[in-house]
């Protein structure tokens, strides 16, 4: 199911289904999760103080240029998500290693999908305005396997995402340098060691390392709200396209009391009332009339 919700001259194309949604994925497009729980809770208040708005995004990745890196238990017909998260978050394994962890990390985006609309938690999509990639994962499947080899040959931003995936896949999940993304500024937590990556703080050096935004932007001091609004500390034109491509959960349909469900309940009302009443003596009920349980 598609809709579309248009407001301030921008088009939401809002789906209910991951397959439809997904086709309009491409490589390096920014991901931003809503969320629910403690560590959403959290971000989500520090987010609100920072920007003075009500925070809507808490999490954000990039769709995994899957043709453009290499790493184990690859299905090149799945779509993944690339991201820095904290530990076994929704119990969904990294690809690569087929285990738990923190960090950044390869994960299914299907399952992430699936254990997120259950929990009635939406996922947008912004597509890169100046995309660095000519086609969708959809059309990338579709390509003969000429046409492939070539398209991923001469495309000169596969060098620099392969050396992004070498160089930081062993990186951890950054909770110091989170609150600096969201607004709480304490220099004395601040932890330059080991490749630590909040969420954000990723997204930002993996599009300046491609050429998507502006390498004067300071990563660390980005919040996810910020990169869905292009707002705050992000100066400059926005990179990405301003319709966001929603998925959420399909609305519950209420039970309407109808005329038709009406009259039925009231016949059903009226046997009973006669059952208990007439002392009709069938073998469910005693001698009295009355019903026997």
């Amino acid at each position: 199911m598609v809709e579309k919700s248009i407001s301030d001259d921008i088009i939401m194309p809002i789906y209910t289904d991951y397959d439809e949604w997904s086709k309009n994925l491409g490589p390096c497009d920014i991901l931003l999760f809503t969320g629910k729980g403690v560590r959403s809770n959290c971000v989500n208040a520090f987010q609100s103080n920072h920007l003075g708005v009500h925070s809507k995004w808490v999490h954000v990745g990039v769709v995994c240029p899957t043709s453009f890196i290499d790493f184990d238990n690859k299905d090149p017909n799945e779509t993944y998500i690339l991201e820095s998260c904290i530990y076994g978050s929704h119990g969904i394994k990294d690809i690569h290693t087929n285990k738990l962890k923190g960090g950044l990390q390869i994960r299914s985006l299907r399952e992430i999908a699936k254990r997120n609309l259950k929990k009635d938690v939406a996922i947008g999509c912004y597509k890169i305005r100046h995309n660095k990639f000519k086609y969708t994962l959809e059309e990338e499947r579709n390509l003969s396997k000429e046409e492939f080899e070539k398209y991923v040959e001469h495309n000169f931003k596969a060098t620099q995402l392969r050396k992004i995936w070498n160089d930081w896949q062993s990186s951890s999940y950054d909770w110091i340098n989170c609150y600096t993304a969201v607004g709480f500024h304490n220099p004395g937590c601040i932890s330059k060691t080991n490749k630590r990556l909040f969420c954000s703080e990723f997204v930002i050096k993996l599009y300046q390392k491609i050429s998507v935004v502006d390498t004067e932007i300071d990563a660390e001091s980005i919040s996810p709200q910020e990169l869905g609004d292009w707002i705050g500390d992000v100066i400059g034109e926005s990179p990405f396209y301003p319709d966001c491509y929603l998925l959420k959960k399909r609305p519950e349909l209420k039970r309407q009391n109808t005329v038709h469900s009406r009259a039925k309940t009231f016949l059903i009302k009226c046997y009973w009332y006669w059952v208990v009443f007439s002392g009709c003596g069938s073998s469910k009920y005693n001698g009295a009339g009355e019903a026997g349980y």
